[in-house]
């Protein structure tokens, strides 16, 4: 049986929550790639009328 996920949208995310999940992909993509240098990238979604 496949387990039940939700997608959520979060305006304002746990820190500890965004923490987490930093850990994890530094840990993967280190895990695959070796260390690297991190660049941080944030997608916006930004409502058309008010850009």
């Amino acid at each position: 049986m496949m387990p039940d996920y939700k997608i959520s949208i979060e305006i304002q995310p746990d820190s500890k929550q965004v923490d987490f999940i930093d850990k994890q992909l530094q840990d993967f993509n280190v895990g695959k790639i070796g260390d690297y240098q991190y660049t941080p990238l944030f997608l916006l979604l930004r409502d058309s009328e008010k850009m």
